[in-house]
């Protein structure tokens, strides 16, 4: 029942919905892998027998996180940072992080979601600097 996302070479643009229908109660040893069966969703029969396709596993989700890109953390001594634009002033802000993606890194803690953040350059920002938003 777990939901999952597939995407096939042939249609690059388009992700298929599904969930997992079952899976093996052994699993390889070597691996550490078991086999898993989905069942996509494909009103349209696009889907065809043969076809490989790219499974994700959605784990979790939250429909009201906020997030920010992956590239505007910054990581120092085991604790998460975004710079936030203040009055001109890039602003060291400590923050806690929950779920993420391939791009996007949730917010659980620090911001309110109102705020301008740093997203690129920030490896040479400090606390305090002068900045412009463009």
């Amino acid at each position: 029942g777990q939901r999952v996302t597939c995407t096939v070479s042939s249609y690059p643009d388009v992700t298929f919905d599904g969930s997992v229908t079952s899976v093996s109660q052994a699993g390889d040893a070597r691996s550490r892998s078991f086999t898993a069966k989905i069942t996509p969703t494909d009103p349209d029969h696009r889907l065809k027998p043969g076809m490989f396709a790219e499974v994700r596993v959605v784990v979790a989700q939250k429909d009201d996180a906020l997030l920010v890109p992956k590239q505007a953390l910054i990581d120092k001594d085991g604790k998460h940072y975004v710079f936030v634009v203040e009055d001109g002033r890039a602003r060291l802000r400590e923050v806690g992080i929950g779920l993420s993606d391939a791009s996007n890194v949730e917010v659980v803690q620090g911001l309110t979601g109102d705020e301008t953040i740093v997203t690129t350059g920030q490896g040479r920002l400090a606390d305090n600097d002068p900045v412009a938003v463009q």
